[in-house]
């Protein structure tokens, strides 16, 4: 079975006309989207999976780099992508006429996706691997930092609606984009889950707080964490050293984020412990502290958070306790995180709140360093 795997390369190039025509017949030999990120080690590790039969024929594969240095990879089907094809068109009221404008790297799911579904409804597509999407869209497909630097632009005159996802989005970015006459979309999703939630704006109307179940998806709150079953649910995740794991348990899926249920059915996602989202990225701060830690001075610590951002969301913050000042062999250590991870601010303090046990009271450490003290 590995060697009928289809590998696309993530080059710099739109990936999404390679993706559709490798998808054309739903039998069609697995397919993998390989990240620069995730390099060989990850290729190797899912054609093991496909030996041992945890990628199979219809499958597609997308590679993400996680937030330091443990790449993965996302198994669904591709009929797992294809289910949301008409809901989503439905929703954005896409047709053959319009351009779908994205922006950021290719193999990211939310570009990809974006532009495989625009291909799969006649639309044209537009902007992978670009900074912003380009002039002519009708429709923008993207992350709330780039909504906010299109508004900025303000070279974007045929838009008509901005969907925004992979992160919250700023109210004040929101009522920008209404106040251009474009109708917002929000929606919620990951990797694993695909779409969940969405929120629906139009200019002048005054819309429920919270987000409504994607349509085709059941969604919960559990526990205050937040499940969905759903046929747009991926099947298993692979990372670089182990085989895979199962998304989908008892018939419900989630990736660990914190919701509050809201009335007529909607939620509110309030965020994922442990994690910083920037961006689009999801950064576990765990991981981050784990590859900064052996470049700390004895008895000196790093607590990482995230800190709030007008365009980004959150930026990783890294507050080093110990120290008048950051050392400089951290920071320079830092520079070898990808991009998202990289902590955007750094914080010196001599001591930091703490719990009963004696351990960081993360939320007063965050609280501190979105002061800036």
């Amino acid at each position: 079975m590995a060697g009928d795997l289809v590998v696309l390369r993530a080059d710099g190039a739109d990936l999404a006309p390679a993706l559709v025509a490798a998808t054309a017949d739903p039998d069609h030999p697995p397919v993998l989207v390989l990240d620069p990120a995730g390099g060989e080690e990850l290729l190797g590790a899912v054609r093991r999976a496909a030996d041992a039969g945890d990628v199979r024929p219809g499958d597609v594969v997308l590679s993400t780099s996680g937030s330091t240095a443990r790449p993965r990879a996302v198994v669904r089907t591709s009929a797992s992508w294809a289910a949301s094809v008409r809901p989503l068109a439905d929703l954005l009221e896409l047709g053959p006429d319009d351009v779908v404008g994205t922006a950021g790297p290719p193999a990211s799911t939310l570009t990809l996706h974006a532009g495989w579904h625009a291909l799969r409804v006649g639309a044209r597509t537009a902007g992978a691997g670009e900074r912003l999407p380009p002039t002519g869209s009708t429709v923008l497909h993207v992350v709330p930092a780039v909504l906010a630097a299109v508004l900025d632009r303000d070279e974007h005159p045929h838009v008509r609606t901005a969907v925004v996802g992979g992160a919250g989005l700023d109210p004040r970015v929101r009522r920008r984009a209404l106040g251009r006459g474009w109708r917002v979309v929000e929606y919620y999703g990951a990797a694993e889950l695909s779409f969940v939630g969405v929120a629906r704006h139009a200019p002048g109307s005054s819309d429920p707080e919270g987000l409504s179940p994607f349509p085709g998806a059941d969604v919960r709150v559990r526990g205050a964490l937040l499940e969905v079953a759903s046929p747009y649910v991926a099947r298993s995740l692979i990372d670089a050293t182990g085989g895979a794991i199962p998304v989908v348990t008892d018939g419900w899926a989630g990736v660990g984020d914190v919701a509050e249920a809201l009335p007529d059915g909607r939620f509110a996602v309030l965020g994922r412990p442990g994690a910083v989202l920037s961006g689009g990225s999801t950064v576990l701060v765990a991981e981050v502290e784990h590859a900064l830690r052996p470049h700390l001075p004895p008895g000196v610590e790093v607590v990482v958070c995230g800190t709030p951002h007008d365009r980004l969301g959150e930026v990783v913050t890294a507050v080093v306790v110990g120290v008048a000042d950051v050392p400089a062999d951290l920071r320079a250590a830092a520079r070898s995180l990808p991009s998202a991870a990289r902590p955007r601010r750094w914080l010196a303090v001599t001591e930091v709140p703490r719990t009963g046990k004696g351990e960081p009271d993360r939320t007063a450490v965050a609280r501190l360093a979105g002061e800036g003290r």
